[in-house]
């Protein structure tokens, strides 16, 4: 009797559990956020209605509900990838999702926070890059691939996330088509990636902001000369919930968004990307520059966080840096210095270790880089010449598994930008802190 009660609870169980996950992907992963909005991501399939509502934890009875139907979506395999956009929330306000997928309800739990009106506050975000996962077949004898990471990036506190690229790995497999030779190799690669349980969670902890680098636009060291580039960003514009994706007339996953008293710029270092070392060679394309330059210009930020798939200051390294397009990067070095823009920091990927360089300038303040990388992928060691960069910070050269987090501190005028490294045990490794009045 009480086996066939055992067998009876494991089918009610399943019954109940099962269809939910068949018909939640994943997600609700929450995306660029404000003071009265937030964008949220998910990924469905065989779904006909969906019903998402934000409710106001102290105020129960403030809510706001979206009803989306799929046969007006574009479907991939019988999944709908959804971008909702609420609007119409109130400020500083804890909201919990609820989500109904063909009046079932998902029993995943999403707690959202809407930002504070004030000009200044307190806030911090986690950031890295190099993302690779890898069969599991394989994950008992590579520590690289291992999806650890995510759980213990789960533990460390942070207001959002910023991917640096690389946030999956289309692979180029020996004995069939590469990932990135068709629409159909992208979105499988993409599709498993959002699939591992760990990395799910994770994107469903907080709002999360991403740019990409040749692994997830394309081809190895991909650039504008990538056959499938536009479908590449149809991909990705379908898969991240970020403020926007370029400009009207000027395609590219470049955006930008501001928190309290600091702007972030988001680039594109892939869409218009141009061969390496070659006279007036480009990273960012003419149009892309341009608004980059003018973000700058109208900015009155504090702190200029540039966020960039490639290493910004190494003059040291070989691996596809800005000093491989020397003159577009002295274009932006020159510009912050002549029209005294302030408070720039560069945040960058790639590079399969961490470190944190400071460049010092003749008559302005020294620009900083900080690299975070890899999350999971294979480690590298800096050739000997790298190792002996002198604009590297002391102690801060880091061959690990690691994830970044940045906190922006303290009282109007003594604004301090602090910057951690975490190993992918969540153990602090290093600590460096940056005063407003330093980039000044």
């Amino acid at each position: 009797m009480k086996y066939i009660f055992t067998l009876f609870f494991f089918i009610f169980i399943v019954t109940i559990v099962y269809p939910q996950q068949r018909k939640l992907t994943a997600g609700p992963m929450p995306g660029d956020i404000t003071s009265s909005t937030v964008k949220i991501w998910l990924l469905v399939k065989n779904i006909k209605n969906i019903s998402l509502t934000l409710t106001d934890k102290n105020t129960p009875q403030h809510k706001k509900t979206i009803q989306v139907a799929t046969d007006t979506l574009k479907p991939y395999k019988k999944l709908y990838p959804l971008i909702v956009s609420f609007s119409g929330l109130n400020p500083d306000t804890e909201y919990e999702l609820t989500l109904l997928l063909d009046k079932t309800v998902i029993n995943k739990k999403v707690i959202i926070k809407t930002l504070k009106e004030t000009q200044v506050s307190d806030f911090s975000f986690l950031t890295g890059s190099c993302a690779m996962q890898i069969s599991p077949v394989f994950k008992p004898f590579l520590h690289s691939g291992s999806d650890r990471m995510f759980k213990y990036m789960n533990k460390i506190p942070s207001d959002f996330m910023i991917w640096l690229g690389d946030n999956t790995y289309y692979i180029k497999h020996v004995l069939s088509p590469a990932d990135f030779a068709s629409a159909k190799g992208m979105w499988n690669r993409q599709i498993q990636s959002r699939k591992i349980k760990r990395m799910n969670d994770f994107l469903t902890s907080r709002p999360q902001y991403a740019i990409w680098d040749d692994h997830d636009y394309g081809s190895y060291d991909g650039d504008q000369s990538f056959p499938l580039k536009d479908t590449s960003l149809y991909i990705y514009k379908n898969l991240w919930a970020n403020p926007s994706y370029g400009l009207p007339k000027v395609k590219g996953i470049f955006t930008g968004f501001r928190r309290y008293d600091s702007e972030f710029i988001l680039l594109d270092d892939r869409f218009y990307r141009t061969e390496r070392d070659i006279p007036n060679g480009t990273m960012l394309g003419k149009e892309q520059l341009n608004w980059f330059f003018e973000t700058l210009k109208k900015s009155d930020a504090v702190f200029k966080f540039v966020i960039l798939g490639s290493q910004m200051l190494n003059l040291n390294s070989k691996d596809e840096c800005y000093n491989e397009y020397p003159e577009e990067r002295k274009a932006i070095l020159d510009f912050i210095k002549n029209n005294k823009i302030t408070g720039v920091i560069f945040i960058t990927g790639d590079s399969h270790y961490a470190d944190l360089q400071k460049e010092e300038h003749v008559d302005t303040y020294p620009i900083y880089d900080f690299t975070s990388s890899p999350l999971t992928s294979f480690l590298s060691t800096p050739s000997p010449g790298n190792k002996a960069n002198t604009a590297r910070v002391p102690n801060t050269l880091t061959k690990r598994h690691n994830v970044g987090k940045v906190s922006v501190t303290g009282t109007k005028g003594n604004r301090v930008c602090t910057i951690e490294l975490y190993d992918d045990g969540a153990k602090l490794l290093w600590k460096h802190q940056i005063p407003e009045q330093e980039l000044r």
